[in-house]
């Protein structure tokens, strides 16, 4: 009997070129996004490195300060952030397109 490799034709020069060729493009593409998430590795890491050291009850319980002061947190930010959401998830009728301005600029498609 003869082997199966036997049988079958020479392999086609087009299409070992495009194989490599793939290959090649496959192998940029894992290291680009390597080479990607790594750096975001890198400032995720260094943002909590740096950031929870200052994390504290004051950042959620006081109001954003005028600038130039030293002290101060982020309550009104939440509260907006807060609020924008809650009038979002409120169902009302969707013929409004007067009303659209209240809300402050997210309209879903």
């Amino acid at each position: 009997m003869t082997m199966v490799a036997d049988t079958l034709p020479p392999p086609n020069p087009i299409y070992r070129r495009r194989r490599r060729m793939d290959l090649v493009v496959r192998g940029l593409c894992v290291g680009a996004a390597i080479f990607g998430v790594t750096w975001l590795a890198l400032i995720l890491f260094t943002l909590f490195w740096n950031g929870l050291a200052g994390l504290n009850a004051q950042i959620f319980t006081e109001m954003t300060p005028p600038p130039g002061s030293n002290s101060g947190g982020l309550l009104n930010a939440i509260v907006g952030s807060l609020i924008m959401t809650g009038n979002r998830r409120r169902p009302r009728r969707a013929a409004r397109p007067a009303r659209r301005h209240l809300y402050g600029g997210i309209w879903p498609a």
